[in-house]
């Protein structure tokens, strides 16, 4: 619970403020990851997961006085998700490393604010402080690389794979609404 008093003077009169908070958080963050020996010189397996959800949700009570008398009270939610794997594969065979791997991640993200204020005794939908939006990003990569060396010259030649997914919703107050998706 949080309560906060402003009081303000200034030449132009007098203003107070009050301005009340309740909320919430949460926050899940979860991961795992297992490293396979391919064998005894330098092969290897590795794979990362992790998963991770938040959430907020405020309520929020406001006045404020001058020469009349506003008032206003709303809610603001917020949730996030975002999960990610990848897998990467090492492997020596005949002086030459092979490396190849996978990854994917995925954010999720939404917020919607909605508030309305009293002024002179009339309730209205306040468009200054509610919004909502809705985001999504996919994102997916693959690689592949193969290295030799030489003494101390190393020759590298590889290729990487890249797909962008975007989608953003803007809900309120106006559609600014967009999508992407590329390969790179």
């Amino acid at each position: 619970f949080y309560f906060e008093s402003i009081k303000n003077a200034n030449k132009f009169g007098n203003a107070t403020s009050f301005v009340e908070n309740n909320g919430s958080n949460n926050n899940i963050n979860q991961s795992i990851r297992n490293k396979v020996k391919l064998d005894t010189i330098s092969g290897e397996w590795i794979t990362d997961i992790s998963l991770n959800f938040a959430s907020a949700n405020t309520d929020q009570w406001y006045q404020s006085q001058s020469n009349s008398i506003i008032k206003g009270e709303g809610n603001n939610k917020k949730n996030k998700l975002s999960f990610i794997a990848q897998s990467d594969v090492k492997k020596k065979w005949q002086g030459v490393q092979f490396e190849t791997g996978l990854k994917t991640s995925l954010l999720t993200f939404d917020n919607k604010a909605q508030f309305n204020r009293t002024l002179l005794g009339v309730t209205s939908f306040d468009n200054l402080r509610s919004s909502a939006y809705n985001y999504h990003e996919v994102i997916n990569a693959a690689y592949i690389q193969v290295s030799k060396t030489w003494n101390k010259v190393i020759l590298k030649m590889g290729n990487r794979w890249e797909q962008t997914i975007m989608k953003g919703e803007q809900l309120s107050p106006k559609d600014t609404s967009f999508n992407v998706n590329r390969i790179d």
